[in-house]
């Protein structure tokens, strides 16, 4: 039988595929490969839809689609750089929600856009991409370099996180049963308990919401500060450290997609109505 430790290296470590997709590139195995030209018209007729609102100063794609190590249903994330103030900025990034996610045709790659308004932002996003490909021109910025990888160095640290999560999410299912197992209760005293049930699903959603904000945190804190010496010789580049590292684990085996869909539940407020808790009981129990 294959330990867990067994699987994620497997899963990690094997990914090489010794070029870059074939399902998004012509010429996937050559030194020059571009862009299939159904992929440009998606990206440009999602640029589309970004540019009624707004002027688009610059674009390129990044991520793990340029690189050896892919999976089958990589994002083709497009990041751009906007001429947007912070309240148009937030207009569009809602927009974003309507052409975030289309699947190329005949590919199993949904194109994903990132927008800023700082141009320092921007430069920091290409400058921590794996690579960068220039779309409007059709070739390579910069080329991502192929290291072999060590899974095994992060596994402990995985595993704490995935114990810490699966726990939250246990409780939340527990209470979430209670709460639904009472939804039709007409009693009073059985209303009061099911208002003291959502206040503990507001809790467990708060909880799941904090320690998303801070794995994303300690992600770009781990960005941000300079690489000592010590780090560059266990890791290598900053893309290694372990902060990136747990936080891509845990987006490549859901983790994070379970995190964030709890905090947009949860909402600006940080409160939960009972509207959002029925959202979530649909949610967890697949309503």
């Amino acid at each position: 039988m294959k330990t867990f430790k067994n699987f994620v290296t497997e899963a990690i470590i094997d990914q090489d595929r010794g070029h870059i997709s074939s399902q998004i590139f012509l010429n996937a195995t050559s030194k020059n490969p571009t862009l299939k030209p159904q992929v440009i018209r998606q990206i440009k007729n999602g640029m589309s839809v970004i540019e009624k609102s707004t002027k688009v100063i610059d674009y390129v794609l990044v991520g793990s689609i340029l690189t050896r190590r892919y999976r089958d249903d990589a994002d083709i994330d497009v990041t751009l750089l906007i001429d947007a103030s912070e309240d148009e900025l937030k207009s569009v990034r809602k927009e974003l929600s309507k052409i975030n996610g289309i699947t190329v045709p005949n590919t199993s790659h949904p194109v994903n856009y990132f927008v800023t308004n700082d141009k320092e932002d921007y430069e920091r996003k290409k400058e921590l991409a794996d690579g960068e490909f220039d779309i409007k021109n059709n070739k390579f910025i910069r080329k991502p370099i192929f290291k072999e990888f060590d899974v095994l160095k992060y596994m402990s640290d995985f595993k704490k996180s995935i114990e810490k999560i699966d726990l939250m999410k246990t409780n939340l299912v527990k209470n979430i049963v209670d709460f639904e197992t009472m939804s039709s209760a007409s009693r009073s005293n059985i209303k009061y308990m099911r208002f003291d049930l959502l206040k503990k699903l507001e809790s467990d959603a708060l909880e799941i919401s904090n320690l998303y904000q801070k794995l994303k945190q300690d992600r770009r804190d781990a960005f941000d500060r300079p690489i000592t010496p010590e780090d560059i010789k266990k890791y290598g580049e900053k893309n290694r450290l372990p902060e990136n590292v747990i936080y891509k684990l845990l987006e490549k085996y859901l983790y994070l997609d379970f995190l964030h869909k709890v905090e947009d539940i949860l909402g600006d407020d940080k409160e939960l109505s009972p509207e959002e808790a029925n959202e979530l009981v649909k949610m967890i129990l697949n309503k």
